[in-house]
């Protein structure tokens, strides 16, 4: 099996949600990156380090929360 990254081709899927369930979703990824930012500490934008593998959760949900956000805006 191709791991992610080693420069295989991925496929893309599309998934379609409505949008009740998109805002569902929003509204836990938001709850769930908040509390990530708690533990870590994280009160303003400043305090989170780029560098700390820690914070690779935190982003992925920001990450996520802004695909969903763009999704809904397009509609």
């Amino acid at each position: 099996a191709a791991a992610l990254g080693d420069g295989e081709d991925t496929e893309v899927v599309d998934i379609a949600l409505p949008p009740d369930s998109a805002r569902s979703w929003m509204r836990a990824l938001a709850a769930l990156r908040l509390v990530v930012a708690s533990r870590l500490g994280i009160d303003h934008e400043d305090d989170h380090d780029v560098d700390d593998p820690r914070f690779g959760v935190y982003d992925w949900l920001g990450y996520r929360l802004e695909g969903l956000v763009d999704a809904l805006s397009d509609d």
